[in-house]
């Protein structure tokens, strides 16, 4: 197989994690479902969980955020079998501690909150009668190998390797979806009576969405003050997502038991408001009302992120479909160009996004200081000169050429297809 034709492995491993994520997610909320009304409502909350912010980050190929939950809720789970006695504890431990270590190499950002919370549930959660002394040696067996492990990795290998900080990583800003509280405000009512519920039987999902939620207030309150990023701020709540839809059903379960009336209101609500979203109804009438304002919207802030993901992939958002003369050029690049620490940029601008993604991830590149759409194109072409790169690759189809084409017509074309050609710098 050819090196340039790889990424169809990625691809295949991101839906297959997608998949993991569903069934996960579904095993997690199954448990609190008694009957057939709620089995079967458990299959209707599922599609409307990760219509939203899971399958948005599998747009946008950030796995490691749906991974990162998908190992959460595996966590809760396993504390779940530990509080249960439902297999023996040394087993469970050991899938914890294994658990865990996953969780902080996949993404740090969720580990200290889940971290905390599995120690909250192994010191004073569950059998009571313990002696404290065992309990220490348990939590030492679970955390010594992840922190370890996990210290080493992502501090000294990652961030002292980058010669950067914590906290100066946290203040870098990036592309992500961005809305305060438009798409959670439904299931709020609901979600926070389950979570009360949850917190006066001090179930670990109830201390782990607490834990997630001060987080959260804290971060925010450090984006206010500029200490740290709006974008680190919003990566919250895909956690977050995936708690309020649980308590959400936990909420209504409870209730269906006592008052189903009042549950059947609650439901009610949010189905018509899902209903009005996913039929194109809302963003028909927003539209429309928008053009006569003079404004340019397509959606409504409730359940915003349902419709903007609906857009976005009629954009043909999510894909690049790179074309046979693509994966040619890129092959022969990867065969040709390839100088010991240089890059090889694709010169590009905004509306070359897509194609710029796909070819970092088949390249191996990080091309941010070579963005058309970040840089001016002298800015570029000095960078180019000043690290001695030798070769830069462009689509015929880019704007950059129609922008920049006498400039780009004083260096030697190396290589053309149909697709694009390479230009040389010596």
């Amino acid at each position: 197989m050819r090196e340039v034709t790889w990424y169809k492995g990625y691809i295949a491993a991101d839906i297959a994690f997608q998949w993991l994520e569903i069934l996960i997610f579904f095993v997690w909320i199954k448990k609190l479902a008694a009957g057939k009304f709620l089995t079967a409502l458990v299959c209707l909350t599922v599609p409307f969980y990760y219509l939203a912010y899971p399958i948005h980050s599998f747009y946008f190929s950030f796995t490691y955020w749906g991974l990162g939950v998908l190992l959460l809720i595996y966590i809760l789970l396993l504390l779940q079998r530990e509080r249960e006695r439902m297999e023996r504890r040394s087993i469970v431990l050991a899938q914890l501690m294994l658990a865990c270590f996953s969780l902080c190499v996949c993404y740090m950002l969720f580990a200290p909150v889940a971290f905390v919370c599995v120690w909250l549930e192994l010191m004073w959660g569950g059998e009571k009668k313990r002696r404290f002394s065992a309990k220490c040696k348990e939590t030492h067996f679970v955390f010594l190998l992840p922190c370890a492990l996990g210290i080493y990795f992502c501090y000294f290998d990652f961030f002292f390797g980058q010669g950067t900080s914590i906290l100066g990583s946290i203040q870098n800003e990036g592309g992500i979806y961005s809305n305060l509280f438009g798409n959670f405000i439904l299931l709020m009512p609901m979600a926070g009576y389950g979570w009360i519920r949850g917190i006066r039987k001090k179930q670990p999902q109830a201390v782990c969405f607490t834990g997630f939620l001060v987080f959260a207030a804290c971060m925010l309150l450090g984006a206010l003050y500029g200490r740290i990023s709006e974008y680190y701020f919003y990566k919250n709540y895909y956690p977050l997502w995936a708690f309020s839809w649980y308590f959400f059903f936990c909420g209504i379960s409870i209730l269906y038991k006592k008052n189903r009336e009042l549950a059947a209101a609650n439901l009610g609500c949010c189905l018509l408001c899902g209903i009005l979203v996913f039929s194109g109804i809302d963003g028909r009438f927003v539209s429309s009302m928008d053009e006569r304002n003079g404004v340019d919207r397509h959606y409504s802030e409730a359940f915003e992120l349902y419709a903007w993901n609906r857009i976005y992939r009629s954009w043909g958002g999510g894909r690049s479909d790179p074309s046979k003369g693509q994966l040619a050029l890129y092959e022969w690049v990867m065969a040709n160009c390839r100088t010991d620490g240089l890059e090889t940029p694709l010169l590009t601008e905004k509306e070359d996004y897509a194609d710029c993604c796909f070819y970092e991830g088949v390249a191996g590149y990080d091309l941010g200081e070579f963005y058309g759409w970040r840089y001016p194109k002298e800015e570029i072409f000095k960078r180019i000169k000043e690290k001695g790169i030798l070769y830069a690759v462009i689509l015929k189809k880019s704007d950059f050429i129609k922008k920049h084409k006498e400039a780009l017509e004083e260096y030697p074309v190396l290589f053309e297809n149909e697709a694009g050609y390479v230009i040389g710098f010596e």
